[in-house]
C-alpha cells in the first residue's frame, strides 16, 4: 500500500530496515552468549551455596565462616556482573525497538516535507503514509522482542538439554539378568580400579573370595580403598580392569535394581530423609513391619534414645 501511495519515500523508509536487522542480530547474539555464561554463574553459585550449608559442621569446626562467605561474595559479584551486562545489552535492545517507529516518522515527515516542497506529494497523502508507516513498525517491534524472549528460552533450554544428556557412568545392560535369592558368595577376580579424575589405581589386581556366610572385616589406613570395595559391590562404580561376582555371576551382567536390593550399607555419612524415624528405618524396605523396625532400632542402639524423645 505504501508503494502504491509513494514510491521513494517507502523505498527510503524500508532502507532503515537492513540497519536494524544488523544490529538487532548482533545484540541478540551478544544476549546469547551472555545469557549462558550469566546461568552457569548462577549454577556454580547456587552449588557453592548448597555444598557450604551441606557441610556447615565442618565449616564450624574449623572455623572457616569468613573465608567460605568472602568466597561466596566473590561468587555472588561474578554472577551479579554478568546480570549487569545482560541488562544493559537488553536495555540497548529495547531503546533500538522502541526507538525504530520515532525513527520512521521522522525520516517520513523530513524526506515527505521535501517532496511537498518539490511538489510531488501533498499532505494529505504525507499525513495517509505516517498512519501507514506506524502500522509497519508495530509487527516489527513485536518480532524483535520475540527474538529477545527466544534467546532467554534457548540458553535455559541449552543448559537443561546439556544436563539431560549426561549418561550415567555405570549402564545396566540390555540383556541384564535378575538376581532373586542369592546365597551370597562374593569374588573378587583380579581386580584395578582408579577413579575418574586420577590414573593412580586405588585397588590393584586385588583377589579374594568371601564365602556365603562368612564375616569379613577389612582394616588399614585412610585412603588403601575399604571404602571403594564396598562401592565397588554395590556397583557405584564399574571396575576397571578384572571381575566381580556374586555367585559365580559378574555383577556388570546383573539388574541393578536386583543387586543393590540384596547390598545393605551403612554410610560413613548417614543421610536422614525429612520425616518420622519409623519411615528413615524403613526406606530400605517398605514392607518392613513394626515390630522389625523396633528389632532394628535394637540392634543399632538407639531404640532407647528414639523412646526418650517427645513423641517417641
Amino acid at each position: 500500500i505504501m508503494l502504491s501511495i509513494h514510491v521513494p519515500l517507502t523505498l527510503i523508509v524500508f532502507l532503515a530496515l537492513p540497519f536494524l536487522a544488523i544490529a538487532a542480530y548482533y545484540t541478540d547474539k551478544r544476549m546469547e552468549r551472555c545469557l549462558l555464561q550469566n546461568k552457569q554463574h548462577l549454577s556454580e553459585l547456587n552449588e557453592y551455596a548448597e555444598d557450604t550449608l551441606a557441610g556447615i559442621r565442618t565449616v564450624k569446626a574449623f572455623g572457616k565462616e569468613a573465608e567460605h562467605a568472602k568466597r561466596f561474595q566473590q561468587q555472588n559479584a561474578r554472577y551479579t556482573k554478568s546480570k549487569c551486562i545482560f541488562y544493559k545489552l537488553e536495555a540497548c535492545f529495547y531503546e533500538t525497538v522502541d526507538a525504530y517507529p520515532q525513527f520512521i516518522s521522522m525520516m517520513v515527515v523530513i524526506f515527505g516535507s521535501l517532496f511537498i516542497a518539490r511538489g510531488s506529494l501533498n499532505a494529505a497523502v504525507l499525513v495517509t503514509f505516517l498512519l501507514y508507516a506506524g502500522s509497519l513498525a508495530e509487527p516489527i517491534r513485536t518480532m524483535l522482542n520475540f527474538m529477545r524472549l527466544f534467546e532467554e528460552g534457548k540458553a535455559s533450554f541449552i543448559r537443561f538439554m546439556d544436563m539431560m544428556e549426561i549418561c550415567p557412568a555405570v549402564q545396566q545392560k540390555e540383556d541384564a539378568v535378575p538376581l532373586p535369592d542369592p546365597t551370597g558368595e562374593i569374588v573378587f577376580d583380579r581386580v584395578s580400579f582408579h577413579y575418574e579424575d586420577s590414573q593412580d589405581n586405588v585397588l590393584e589386581d586385588i583377589s579374594f573370595r568371601i564365602q556365603s556366610g562368612q564375616t569379613v572385616a577389612f582394616a588399614g589406613a585412610s585412603g588403601i580403598g575399604k571404602t571403594t570395595v564396598a562401592s565397588l559391590i554395590a556397583r557405584f562404580y564399574d571396575v576397571c580392569a578384572g571381575q566381580i561376582r556374586i555367585d559365580g555371576i559378574d555383577i556388570r551382567d546383573l539388574v541393578l535394581s536386583d543387586l543393590r536390593k540384596h547390598v545393605g550399607i551403612v554410610q560413613q555419612e548417614v543421610y536422614i530423609f525429612n520425616g518420622t524415624i519409623r519411615e528413615n528405618i524403613r526406606y530400605g524396605r517398605q514392607d518392613a513391619t513394626d515390630e522389625e523396625i523396633v528389632e532394628a532400632a535394637k540392634l543399632a542402639n538407639i531404640h532407647d534414645f528414639i523412646l526418650s524423645l517427645e513423641h517417641g
